[in-house]
């Protein structure tokens, strides 16, 4: 069996701080894992430093961060429950996600609607367009 979908959270000025503080807690996530029989799939398992550009760039060095040995890979964007979460908190990515799925369903309606009566089409913009806008809108 395996736990997913599972976020912690450490904040620190200190990226020496961060470090630490991560590696302890994936070591208590670890053993707790391992008392309950479950498995972590460290090949999915990843971090992320999140701060200002100003922040990010002047980091001068590299974080080791790893579960039972095995180093964690950084990453600059995360999907986290549907939606685009990237290392300085901008949008930019999510906003393009949602556009690209509200495009191809408005190029879906565009095929149908000379097939279709008016309140059929509303009916299918409500089911595919309008969700991606709905369900964490900005």
């Amino acid at each position: 069996m395996y736990a997913d979908d599972t976020n912690i959270t450490v904040r620190s000025s200190s990226l020496i701080h961060v470090e630490e503080a991560l590696n302890s807690e994936l070591e208590n996530i670890h053993h707790w894992l391992l008392s309950n029989k479950l498995t972590l799939n460290v090949e999915k398992t990843e971090y992320m430093i999140i701060g200002t550009r100003q922040r990010l760039n002047n980091l001068s060095q590299d974080i080791n961060v790893s579960i039972d040995g095995k180093v964690l890979k950084e990453v600059e964007t995360k999907k986290t429950l549907g939606v685009l979460v990237d290392e300085h908190l901008c949008w930019d990515k999510q906003i393009d996600n949602i556009s690209k799925k509200a495009s191809k369903g408005i190029g879906m309606l565009r095929r149908v609607k000379p097939y279709v009566p008016t309140k059929t089409l509303q009916h299918l913009y409500q089911a595919l367009v309008q969700p991606h806008f709905d369900y964490c809108s900005m």
